[in-house]
């Protein structure tokens, strides 16, 4: 019964990827905010019980893997190239993460290819907490106003500066500063495992 649930919840999560953004972007008001808000939180909730269900009966899957960590992947990056279209992230500020974004995938993907997975650290796993607490706070914020943008190093409603885009441009800045530093220990370590890979590669051809 369970066999293909969490690969199931993650791919509905997958599906539901362009109706987060629909709402977001082509919609343009509050109320689409809301219903994006409704579906981020929905896809979080089966993200949950997916992993829950896979660990519970022992029926994790590569595939399972990949879709999880495919969906995750795709609604951060949804949940910030969205507001930059608004305007209500900076172009550069997203570019940058996504450049970030785009070499440590790279750097996992090699390390897969060559079973070296670099360990998780510290940096990176702060990173994640804070640039998916951007997210959700830009969405309720969103949910609450149609009046932000973002202007200079901070964000706006309706071009003043108060409690809420002070706590908001905060937090978004804290997870871009720990996407930045973490790319640092992220690299020493997938050198290092390199290097012994290619140790142990010598070693093999000279047995």
């Amino acid at each position: 019964m369970w066999k293909h649930t969490p690969n199931l919840l993650s791919a509905l999560r997958l599906l539901s990827v362009p109706f987060f953004v629909y709402f977001l972007i082509a919609d343009g008001t509050v109320v689409g905010a809301r219903i994006a808000l409704v579906i981020y939180f929905a896809a979080s909730i089966t993200d949950i019980f997916d992993g829950r269900i896979a660990r519970k009966y022992h029926i994790e899957s590569n595939v399972g893997v990949v879709l999880d960590a495919g969906a995750d992947k795709l609604f951060v990056v949804a949940g910030l190239v969205c507001p930059m279209i608004l305007g209500i992230l900076p172009v550069w500020f997203v570019v940058i993460l996504l450049i970030r974004e785009a070499y440590i995938f790279w750097i996992a993907m090699e390390a897969l290819r060559k079973k070296v997975l670099p360990r998780p650290i510290f940096l990176g796993k702060a990173k994640t907490v804070f640039e998916m607490a951007t997210v959700v706070a830009l969405l309720i914020f969103m949910a609450i106003t149609d009046g932000l943008e973002w202007s200079g190093l901070w964000l706006l409603e309706y071009g003043e500066v108060n409690f809420l885009t002070i706590l908001v441009s905060g937090i978004a800045w804290m997870g871009f500063i720990l996407s930045l530093a973490s790319v640092v220990p992220y690299t020493q370590i997938y050198i290092e495992e390199n290097r012994k890979w290619k140790e142990r590669q010598r070693q093999a051809q000279n047995q």
